[in-house]
């Protein structure tokens, strides 16, 4: 071969051994990226979100209540609020990144409304909105419970 032509038998080795370090060391740092990149800024949805948001239309407080459960790419949830309007599993859940956006139902004595929330995952925190068929809105600040 043209490497034992050129090399003595010493210098091949410590070429060989060098050769060897260098693909380690490439393959080692392909994988930290790749995992970082694939899993360093996961979002953890799972667990009880709580928070107040106010309706304006309605001159009113609310304190929602939102439980999640994240399984990979697939989010399940129940929301409900302490005056008794929202008490409902969430549906359409999808979180791209950090972005969250789910679907509920509101009860009113004028009768039921899908209410949209999208809201931005910061850590422990929710932030954004939520909007009942464009008849009512508002904005929810939520923090994850320990």
């Amino acid at each position: 071969m043209w490497h034992e032509a050129c090399l003595n038998q010493g210098e091949y080795a410590d070429w060989r051994s060098g050769m060897k370090r260098i693909v380690t060391i490439f393959v080692i740092t392909t994988v930290l990226v790749l995992t970082t990149l694939l899993f360093g800024d996961a979002v953890d949805l799972t667990g009880t979100w709580v928070g107040p948001t106010m309706v304006e239309e309605a001159g009113m407080e609310l304190t929602l209540t939102l439980t999640l459960e994240q399984n990979g790419t697939e989010i399940t949830g129940h929301v409900r609020d302490d005056m008794g309007f929202i008490d409902c599993d969430i549906t359409e859940a999808a979180l791209d990144g950090a972005a969250l956006t789910f679907m509920a139902i509101a009860m009113t004595p004028d009768g039921d409304y899908e209410m949209a929330f999208d809201v931005e995952v910061d850590g422990g925190q929710m932030v954004g909105a939520w909007d009942v068929e464009g008849m009512a809105s508002g904005e929810w600040t939520a923090e994850k419970q320990k």
